[in-house]
């Protein structure tokens, strides 16, 4: 073997070699690159899991206080559906006291839809001021209801009679179905003034109680 032939074998052997080590390396990296790659994915991941799991909780906070905000806003409604029965009696309108029936049940639904979501799905909510204030809402609001039915009884009772009573000639039949006329007239204007209401009975105080839990949980000035 000639020189030549040594050197040109020797050359063939360094660059076999280089390119051996070369592709074990690039292999190497390529792993390596894949690798990191896979670990990047499952960062990403468990970083996605976790915004999601902070989304949903945001997203629940805000409803939750949405909620506690409503219970206020319930308690005015049947509060100011006190002042429109008022309204409704000395109109003497059905009309009246039929949209505010269906005002104060839808009120109530919500009432307690809003509290037993509260109560049944958020521990956070353990303070008995909610339960306590929900409850005085709750029978306020039925409270008022079962006047408005009345005071619809009432005034059905009324018209109908009294449309009955002016048919008959004048005589004593007639007098005893005037006197009727009269007796749910007179029902009426009882209700109109009886303004008290025995669910208001400690209401304001357990309204108190709720206003200092809704501080606690939206900070003092905010309420």
């Amino acid at each position: 073997m000639s020189w030549f032939e040594v050197i040109l074998f020797v050359l063939e052997l360094v660059i076999g070699g280089c390119v051996l080590f070369y592709k074990r390396s690039i292999d190497e990296l390529t792993k390596t690159l894949y690798s990191m790659q896979s670990i990047l994915k499952e960062f990403e991941q468990m970083k996605s899991s976790v915004s999601l799991e902070e989304q949903r909780r945001h997203n629940w906070i805000e409803s939750r206080n949405q909620k506690l905000i409503n219970l206020i806003r319930y308690s005015e409604i049947i509060n100011i559906g006190k002042a429109r029965l008022m309204t409704a009696l000395n109109n003497e309108s059905k009309s009246e006291l039929e949209k505010l029936q269906a005002d104060i049940n839808s009120t109530i639904v919500n009432l307690r839809v809003d509290s037993l979501t509260l109560m049944g799905v958020n521990p956070e909510i353990n303070d008995l001021s909610v339960t306590a204030f929900t409850d005085a809402v709750f029978l306020l609001g039925n409270e008022v209801l079962v006047r408005i039915s009345n005071a619809l009884s009432l005034l059905e009772s009324y018209n109908k009679v009294l449309s009955y009573a002016l048919t008959l000639p004048d005589g004593q039949e007639k007098l005893k179905w005037m006197q009727k006329v009269q007796d749910n007239k007179n029902g009426l204007i009882e209700m109109k003034n009886n303004t008290t209401y025995n669910s208001h009975i400690g209401y304001e105080d357990k309204e108190t109680q709720y206003i200092i839990y809704l501080r606690k949980v939206f900070g003092k000035g905010i309420v």
